[in-house]
């Protein structure tokens, strides 16, 4: 069974070496719109949350990160960062331990930006697709 902790502010730094590996297998799915030395920077001054999955035996094996995002009608926490070495079946019902920090925190609503995987992975935690996001890097040259 996994288990899932935010980890204080206070606390993130002696984190990062080893949370690292997995902001990078995050980051590098995220068409460059951050480093791991601007999530790191986020996570040191509170701007995101740091919360670390938890398997057998104490062990870790996964990562999420979570920031609000303030809209002109409306507050979302948005899941940035997903990465979870465990079974989907395993890791999807610690959405609602988020759910819940979200709702602490007077959000109406969890948002996340990924791969098209999830798409089909999370309806079955109540979430549904709000639209379509899209990329194309510039020629230069």
């Amino acid at each position: 069974m996994l288990e899932i902790k935010r980890i204080a502010i206070g606390d993130v730094a002696e984190c990062l070496d080893f949370i690292a590996p997995y902001l990078v297998s995050a980051l590098k799915h995220t068409n460059g719109e951050s480093t791991l030395e601007e999530t790191c920077a986020e996570l040191l001054d509170g701007q995101l949350d740091l919360w670390l999955v938890i398997g057998e035996h104490k062990t870790m094996c996964g990562v999420v990160t979570t920031g609000f995002v303030w809209y002109p009608m409306k507050k979302s926490m948005e899941i940035r960062t997903v990465t979870i070495y465990a079974p989907r079946q395993e890791w999807l019902p610690l959405l609602e331990t988020l759910e819940e920090w979200a709702k602490a925190h007077k959000c109406s609503d969890v948002e996340t930006t990924g791969r098209l995987g999830l798409e089909h992975l999370l309806p079955s935690a109540g979430f549904k697709k709000i639209d379509v996001k899209m990329g194309k890097v510039l020629d230069y040259g």
